[in-house]
Formats: structure tokens, sequence, C-alpha cells
């Protein structure tokens, strides 16, 4: 059945698609048909065309933008400077550092490096993967973009080219092209300012994911800093002077000392609340270490057959008010099996976050069967992450973009030979890797600037 609906932006149909079965083997149940919303044809093309004009013009502002890169230029003066936290951002400002001359020695708690930049391969089988962390960048994010060229790591698309979407609000349920925005008149009620902002990333469909893993990358860095990484080595002081800096440390429950000229702070927020920093930062540095939060989170995956989503003609993607974001990054219509992310946040995250894994993992299916029925009968297996319950990060991305510029400032200044970096201390892209890596680069002027 067919319904067409006008309106002023051009004519909408509602096109209610026919009871379907994946296979033999994978039989959904009569009734369970999605409504799909799509525009009309001259929308559509006049839509494509928008985002193809705007993919050129990116490109050609990251040809300007690589035109004028830069590079960590070779110091006279060198200077020992220790970086806590093997985060992207840590890496990073680790990474130019050593090119500039400067000798680098990184502290991490954890027994690895990567932080929230980290990719899941086991206990999935297949071959698969998929990251826990660094899930997607945009073409604008001209850093990352820079140091996967650097070192010759590929990228692809983070949403598929074809197929349907799908998005369930106040239990109405319906699919929709990729990249094609949601009729308004369809809305059963006004998007949160959440909702608008994934709806905004599912149009965006330029969005790229590191292929291999986002490990790719970290491991990349790694390569190159090799030697200077210390794993299992806890931060518990700063102490500065007038010469330099000590950093006190807990390793195999020993304690230990280094001293440097420099210091760089490249863990979350949550973990520096815990670091004693001597003397104490001024009052507004201090009164924003005890405000800034992270958003709460859950991240559960789910393996289940390719044949799942691409029977249906559907990506794997959607957006929900039940258990957030769904997302099939990998769906590989040659492999027998896929990997799907659940990704809950807020308060939605906060509900999930006070039950056991198999309680959350039951909830999370129970609420996609709201609107996929048959989503249960194919989980496979499933894992559940949740930063916010590993006290080395402390929570998933920052709150740092709901602070004003003057609040933001005082996170990101040095307090005398100590320097602070992160997404959370980003000027423009809080939240993101490409965040960490623009703070890991005013990081290394800042020290370059005062060491020369």
């Amino acid at each position: 059945m067919e319904v067409q609906h006008g309106s002023d932006n051009g004519c909408w149909h509602f096109l209610f698609t026919l009871p379907y079965s994946l296979s033999d083997n994978l039989h959904v149940n009569e009734g369970n048909d999605i409504p799909a919303i799509r525009p009309s044809f001259p929308k559509r093309i006049g839509a494509r065309i928008e985002r193809n004009l705007r993919r050129v013009y990116t490109e050609a502002k990251y040809n300007a933008h690589r035109s004028r890169a830069y590079r960590s230029g070779q110091t006279d003066s060198v200077a020992d400077v220790v970086v806590i936290g093997a985060g992207i951002a840590g890496l990073a400002v680790a990474y130019e550092l050593q090119q500039a001359g400067h000798r680098v020695t990184i502290l991490e708690a954890s027994s690895q490096p990567g932080g929230r930049a980290s990719t899941i391969r086991e206990p999935f089988g297949d071959g698969l993967y998929i990251d826990a962390g660094g899930f997607r960048f945009s073409p604008t994010h001209f850093l990352i973009r820079d140091y996967l060229r650097l070192f010759d790591i590929q990228y692809t698309p983070f949403y598929p080219a074809r197929g349907d979407m799908f998005v369930y609000l106040d239990g109405k349920l319906a699919r929709r092209k990729v990249a094609e925005p949601i009729d308004p008149d369809w809305l059963p009620r006004t998007l949160t300012s959440e909702e608008k902002w994934m709806f905004a990333q599912e149009i965006e469909t330029n969005m790229y994911r590191v292929c291999g893993g986002v490990d790719s990358l970290v491991d990349a860095f790694v390569k190159r800093l090799a030697g200077c990484i210390h794993p299992y080595s806890e931060v518990r002081q700063i102490t500065q002077d007038k010469s330099g800096v000590t950093v006190e440390f807990l390793r195999d429950g020993d304690k230990n000392s280094v001293r440097a000229d420099y210091v760089v702070c490249a863990v979350p927020n949550g973990v520096l609340k815990n670091i004693t920093l001597n003397p104490a930062p001024a009052p507004d540095k201090q009164e924003m270490i005890s405000l800034l939060a992270n958003r709460p989170s859950l991240l559960v995956y789910f393996q289940m057959p390719t044949e799942y989503w691409t029977g249906q003609n559907l990506t794997g993607f959607g957006v929900t008010d039940t258990v957030g974001e769904i997302w099939t990054p990998i769906l590989d219509p040659d492999s027998e099996m896929c990997l799907t992310i659940s990704y809950t946040k807020d308060d939605a995250a906060l509900e999930l976050l006070a039950m056991p894994d198999e309680v959350r993992v039951a909830t999370t299916v129970q609420r996609c069967a709201q609107f996929l029925p048959w989503f249960g009968d194919f989980v496979q297996k499933n894992v559940v992450i949740s930063w916010d319950e590993d006290r080395l990060i402390c929570g998933s991305r920052s709150t740092a973009c709901y602070h004003s510029q003057s609040q933001m400032d005082a996170v990101r200044r040095a307090e005398g030979r100590v320097h602070f970096a992160g997404e959370h201390t980003a000027s423009l892209q809080l939240g993101w890797m490409e965040g960490a890596l623009e703070s890991a680069r005013r990081v290394t002027q800042e020290i370059g600037t005062r060491a020369s």
C-alpha cells in the first residue's frame, strides 16, 4: 500500500513493505513489516547533489590544509618530558615531541596503550572485530586523516551506501533510505537535542572508520615510540618547582618517581581528579577539574548472522529512543556473521549501568525486540563495554561542550610546567579523536615554544 503526503518541501511517499523472510532458516513473523518513509525522486536527487558538492568542498579544504600541514620542527634545546596517559592524545603529543628531538617518557596505568581507542576481537569468531571507542570520524577531521596518511592506514565509510536505516520513536517504527532526512510530518513528537544530533550524523554519510580497527592507529604510534611507554604505571602525584617536575607513580605496588622538565597530563578528567597536583592549580582550574564530568554510556556488542540484516535490505543502522543508536559498521554480504552495536547514552545508560551485565544484555535485547521482534532469536554472542566502570578511564566522552568558553580556557591552560591534553581540552572537536589530536598539537607547540 502507498500513501502520498504533500508538503511545502516536496512530496513524501509512505511505502508499506510486504512481510518478508531472511531465508528458509531465518524467518520473520508475518505482521512485523516496517513502513518506509521516502522522499520523492527530485528531492532525493537534490539531496545527493548537495552531499556531493559538500564532499568536493571538504576535499578542497583538506588539500589546502595539506599544503600548510604542520610538522614538529627540530629543536636546538632538548627537554625531558613525561607524558601521563597513552591514549590517542598522549601518544600523539609524545610522537610529535620525539620528532622535534625531545626525550619522552610515557606513563600508562593500564596494561596497554590506546585508552578508549581500542578494538574488540574476542570472543567473536570468523575474524570479526569492532571498535570499543574511536568508532568514526568526519572528513573534516583533518588531523586524523593526516596521521592515517602518514602511517599508511586505510579508512572506509562508516555508514553503508545502500539499504534502509530504521527509526523508532514513541513506539512508532519506520525505515528510510541512507542519508535521507526524517519527514517532520512523520515524527510523533519533537526531537530532543541528542536525537537531532544522532540524525544529523546519519545524514552526514561521509563519516569514516579506520580499516582493520582503530587499534591499527594506536599500534602505529606505539611502534614509533618503542621503549618510551611504561605500562602499569599509575601516577599519584605531580610536584613542580622552578627547575622541573617530579612525577610519583606506582608500578607493581612499588613507589617510583621520575624527574622531567615538563609534564603532559593526557588522561581523562575523571582520572586527573585522583592525581595530586602540588602546588594546587589556580582556583578556576581546580573548580573545573572537580566539575567536569563524562556522559554515561553503555555499549553492547551482538554477534549475529549477516543475513539477519541483508535479508531485509536493512543496513543494521538505526536511531531509537529506547536503546539509543544501533550500528552495524562492517556488514559484509560475503561473511556469514556480523557485529551489531547498541550504543545507549545518558539517562537510559544510567538505568542499564545499575544492572548486572546479564540483565543489561537481556534488557537491551528486550528493548530491541520492541521494534525488531525477532532480534533476540539470532543473537549468538555478546560483549558489554562500560567506560564508566573502568577506573583508569572513568567514562566516555566528556561534558566539556556544555561549559562556557572561559571555563574551557581554564581546563586547557597550563599550570607552570604541567600541560593538559585530551579530547576534553580541545577547542573545536570536543569528544572526538580529532579533538584529542588537536590538543596534542597545541601542547606540542606550547612546550616547543618554552623549550626553545
